[in-house]
């Protein structure tokens, strides 16, 4: 790996490590899996680019109850988003299921408790020092 990428991955670290005290100061913390579950998701670099890449990743802690071909779950996305009015759970249910009707009554949605953009933001100045710190090794 090259001084790059690996200073990438500290800053990765640093993100993560800021979005978990992000979520606990927000008291968004319920069963804890999902603040346990934000680390490096990938990296990939080649001669002139590297990539990694920070966040939640529930796939294999929480699958898709309701659609088993779902490869990504939601719930970070709707925690740092919100999910603005109506709501996701806005579902009338299948017609003629015993679901018909489920819900459906209007929702004003949640409020958006962001974890990740804060934690980017904050850790920004540190992961550049990283890098430059990697750089100027090179030359």
């Amino acid at each position: 790996m090259s001084d790059v990428t690996e200073a990438l991955k500290a800053g990765a670290s640093l993100v993560s490590a800021t979005a978990r005290a992000n979520m606990a100061a927000n008291g968004n913390v319920d069963t804890g899996a999902l603040s346990a579950s934000i680390g490096t998701l990938n990296v990939e670099q080649d001669d002139a680019h590297s990539l990694v890449e920070v966040g939640p990743s529930l796939t294999e802690m929480h699958p898709a109850r309701f659609n088993p071909v779902k490869t990504y779950n939601d719930i970070g996305a709707f925690l740092e988003r919100g999910t603005g009015p109506g709501g996701p759970w806005k579902w009338g249910g299948v017609a003629g299921s015993r679901w018909e009707g489920f819900f459906t009554r209007s929702w004003s949605g949640n409020a958006a408790h962001p974890f990740m953009v804060p934690a980017l933001a904050t850790t920004t100045p540190a992961i550049l020092d990283l890098v430059v710190q990697a750089v100027s090794r090179r030359w």
